[in-house]
């Protein structure tokens, strides 16, 4: 009994002045790591700064970035294919009232016709379903 108590007096002698716990059981500081910011961080990665503006570096998961993308080229592609569809509506129109305009002139000359004061006037007398494509 009085080994034991003599060895814990021992040893809490040396590890109160010369052992830090922290180091016991993470080990020693290793240069050009940083604890606790993941595989891949170093200090000099942590203290730069943006040469565009005077804020700190952020980490942004790759997760994150990946969904941002997704959500931008969902919002990109949605914008092209309104504008697709309202491009290709435009021609169709464009060219039926060409297509209109030149039987209507062959049946009745006497008309003075063209095909974008037909297509002025198709615009003009849409159903409300149609109101909400404009031209």
């Amino acid at each position: 009994m009085e080994e034991l108590q003599s060895q814990q007096t021992q040893e809490s002698g040396e590890s109160s002045s010369s052992v830090d716990p922290f180091v016991a059981v993470m080990g020693k500081e290793r240069s050009g790591r940083v604890r606790l910011y993941g595989r891949g961080v170093t200090a000099s990665s942590l203290g730069k700064t943006s040469t565009k503006s005077n804020s700190a570096s952020v980490y942004v998961p790759d997760e994150l970035l990946q969904s941002i993308k997704v959500d931008v080229a969902g919002q990109v592609m949605a914008e092209l294919k309104t504008e697709v569809t309202r491009q290709v509506k435009d021609h169709y129109l464009t060219e039926f009232c060409q297509t209109m305009a030149s039987q209507l002139k062959q049946l009745h000359p006497q008309m003075d016709l063209d095909a974008e004061a037909l297509k002025r006037f198709g615009m003009a007398t849409q159903s409300p379903g149609d109101a909400s494509v404009q031209m």
